[in-house]
């Protein structure tokens, strides 16, 4: 959804289980979840299905922001940017 140029919403929606018959294949030799999968452990694309519930995410997507978060030489000065991490 646009706000102005270059900054918008993104709007998903988040559905744990789309289909209703989606396992998480777990591999017991070294207790690792591999990925979302069916019943039949084939792969399948519900990547949402470990999260805690379904529902809409909102992100607030500002390009410009994005865009100029570099320091001269090219690299990201994320470490710098406050809204990507908390100081506590």
């Amino acid at each position: 959804m646009p706000i102005a140029p270059g900054e918008y919403f993104l709007i998903e929606n988040r559905q744990t289980d789309l289909d209703g018959d989606g396992v998480a294949f777990l591999n017991f030799q070294n207790g690792i979840i591999v990925g979302p999968s069916d019943a039949n452990k084939q792969p399948n694309r519900e990547y949402d299905y470990l999260l805690p519930g379904s529902g809409v995410l909102i992100w607030h997507v500002d390009e410009n922001v994005a865009f100029g978060d570099f320091n001269q030489s090219g690299e990201s000065n994320w470490i710098e940017n406050a809204l990507q991490w908390d100081e506590l």
